[in-house]
């Protein structure tokens, strides 16, 4: 019934293609490892970037504070010394 010469042979066929198909799907346990240790490396990198642009912000809004403490942002989001 499943051989290459029986009376399924198109189906067979078929068959033996779809599995070589999908062998190459590059999906499994290392590939996903893999991609998840990039994903951490990124992640790790984007906080470290956020972590360095808060500072930044928050150096300029005292920058911002001793020039003009009357300016309404700063009373707006409550930055008066």
């Amino acid at each position: 019934m499943d051989s290459p010469g029986g009376p399924n042979k198109d189906k067979v066929t078929e068959w033996d293609g779809l599995l070589v198909d999908a062998s190459r799907i590059p999906i499994g346990v290392t590939d996903l490892k893999a991609e998840n240790d990039q994903l951490k490396k990124i992640n790790r990198k984007l906080g470290e970037q956020l972590a360095t642009r808060t500072y930044q912000v928050m150096e300029l809004l005292d920058a911002v504070a001793t020039l003009d403490a009357s300016h309404h942002l700063l009373s707006t989001y409550s930055l008066k010394t």
